[in-house]
């Protein structure tokens, strides 16, 4: 069922960044200093504080349209509801398409998920094509060197030289990290990307008659700059190639890697091929080569990438972002400090009772920041431990923060003053939560799991970050942490743990087909159904047991005679 944007999700109206939240916390310590001391300007102050909070909120609400979980009725796209049997254009021995009504934007559940990866064993990717461009812009290529039929020179350098129109080059993501992760874009009505020239072993033969393995390639270069602006763009082959023949081509691409999407079905090819031959002494595997130097680097940088999971940082980059953090939440504690300092010299100048007050006030608030300040630093250590495990958990947050939201039915907030509005819960998430495993391994069959979410704060009417961790069942052991994981209720196994695993969303590691099976709701529904049949046969036996009559001693001879032989 597709979910109207009129009513838009908490989770991510209120989605903030660590700073943000660290800001917003001022804010409640400013506001609990307001209603202590009674301090108008502060109490002004706040209110600006929340002006713009909610200001940045309407924000990012407008550049997304709606809460980012959630499928406008205006994104709806109709065509997906018919299967093309009865439409037009229907002719005998074509396939059924396959059909949903909300865009199939479940496609990829429980499938282990791109993400960005060069998944080499398969993967779902439930990214948008994108924007496609007119019939009058779409991509086309020819090859100008090597030409075809031409004959090169083994082991001499070459330039590879294309001519590509209706392409805004020079736009190439990084391949190891957002493979696929976005869609296409256009620029000008035309679509925004680069391309690859990638030459292979024909073999004896500039005909062969069998296709080629595709994983064989003796160059492969991705094309990543404009060129000379005209569309004409160029690979040096350093080293050149070895004694054979060759066939070279082009692979046309989004900014994200993807192969350009094209309006309409009948057109000429956007990529092109020619064959050559390269003849003469030396020459040897190029460095580029699926087996060469270069090649085998790039495969190992894709694993290991496969291997940390889906947006892992370089260790420098991740030691940055720890310490900007913990810089960003040290500074907005001193500055709440700083500001209930001056509060607090504000109301001894008034009087010394309240002079008192404010000092044992700030005091306080003062050991509260040096305390935020120390959980800061220790997070920070923690996530430069491990930054694999930091970097999914921290995906795995902004994504569970949108299942917390759903987590109770009917109102979870108050109208805001800026937006007018008021906040429910989303439907769909009321019997399923989204969160990331924070723990496995530790408890036999049971996984803690973190569900991001957001708590109202009537005092200061604003939203602050409330994250809930849940003890879930994991039947098989199937779950690893850094997981996104789907929750749902389940029957209970104890006075905490109340949740079973649905399905794993984001696999973190080790794939998702490598490990044991996530049971379905069928499979759980049998094994507890077994569990109480077995359990209400145990109970029948006692119960049997209990029935039959007991023997007894003869108080005269002591004899043990059965019940039925005593009067």
């Amino acid at each position: 069922m597709v979910k109207i944007a009129t009513f838009l999700s908490a989770a991510a109206v209120f989605a903030v960044s660590l700073a943000q939240n660290n800001a917003n916390g001022q804010g409640q310590n400013q506001g609990k200093r307001q209603n202590n001391n009674n301090n108008a300007n502060g109490q002004d102050n706040a209110g600006k504080n929340g002006a713009n909070n909610n200001n940045a909120q309407a924000s990012a609400v407008q550049q997304q349209g709606a809460d980012g979980t959630s499928l406008n009725a205006n994104a709806v796209q109709t065509g997906s509801f018919f299967d093309g049997s009865a439409s037009l254009g229907a002719d005998a021995g074509q396939a059924l398409s396959l059909t949903d009504k909300a865009n199939f934007i479940n496609f990829c559940s429980g499938k282990t998920l791109t993400n960005g990866l060069q998944i080499t064993t398969g993967s779902c990717n439930g990214i948008v094509m994108g924007d496609i461009p007119a019939k009058n812009q779409m991509v086309s290529t020819v090859i100008l060197n090597p030409q075809d039929g031409q004959t090169i020179e083994a082991g001499k350098d070459f330039n590879i030289t294309v001519q590509v129109a209706n392409l805004a080059a020079g736009s190439f993501t990084n391949a190891v990290a957002t493979y696929y992760a976005a869609p296409q874009t256009l620029k000008g009505g035309v679509i925004v990307g680069h391309t690859h020239v990638t030459v292979q072993d024909l073999g004896g033969s500039l005909n062969p008659k069998q296709p080629l393995d595709a994983t064989q390639f003796a160059f492969f270069k991705g094309i990543n700059d404009a060129g000379n602006g005209q569309g004409t763009l160029q690979a040096e082959v350093t080293g050149g190639l070895p004694e054979g023949n060759f066939r070279v081509c082009t692979l046309t691409s989004a900014s994200n890697h993807q192969p350009v999407v094209m309006p309409v079905a009948q057109r000429g090819a956007q990529d092109d091929c020619t064959r050559f031959t390269v003849k003469g002494a030396g020459g040897a595997v190029n460095e580029a080569a699926n087996n060469g130097a270069k090649g085998q680097a790039a495969a190992q940088s894709a694993q290991d990438a496969v291997n940390a999971g889906p947006g892992a940082l370089t260790t420098g980059a991740a030691a940055a972002a720890n310490t900007a953090a913990a810089a960003a939440g040290n500074s907005a504690n001193n500055a709440a400090a700083a500001g209930n300092n001056t509060s607090s010299t504000n109301n001894n100048n008034a009087s010394s009772s309240s002079s008192s007050s404010s000092s044992s006030s700030r005091g306080r608030n003062s050991s509260r920041g040096n305390s935020n300040s120390s959980s800061n630093n220790s997070s920070s250590s923690n996530n430069n431990s491990s930054s694999s495990a930091k970097t999914n958990a921290l995906h795995g947050t902004r994504f569970a923060g949108h299942g917390r939201v759903g987590h109770r039915c009917g109102r979870v907030g108050e109208p805001t003053s800026k937006l007018g509005i008021f906040m429910f819960s989303a439907r769909k998430s009321f019997r399923e939560l989204h969160g990331v495993v924070v723990t496995a391994g530790l408890m036999q069959r049971t996984v803690k799991v973190r569900v991001g979410g957001q708590a109202w704060n009537g005092k200061l009417k604003k939203f602050f970050d409330d994250p809930k961790t849940f003890l879930v069942h994991d039947p098989n052991d199937s779950l690893r942490t850094g997981d996104v994981v789907a929750i749902t209720p389940g029957y209970r196994r104890s006075k905490q743990k109340r949740h079973v695993v649905k399905h794993i969303i984001a696999p973190s590691g080790t794939p998702i087909e490598a490990r044991p099976p996530v049971p379905t709701e069928e499979e759980r529904w049998a094994a507890d159904t077994a569990r109480k049949a077995a359990k209400d046969e145990r109970r029948a036996g006692k119960q049997h047991n209990s029935a039959v009559p007991r023997p007894t001693r003869d108080s005269n001879s002591g004899e043990i005679v059965s019940n039925s032989d005593v009067d």
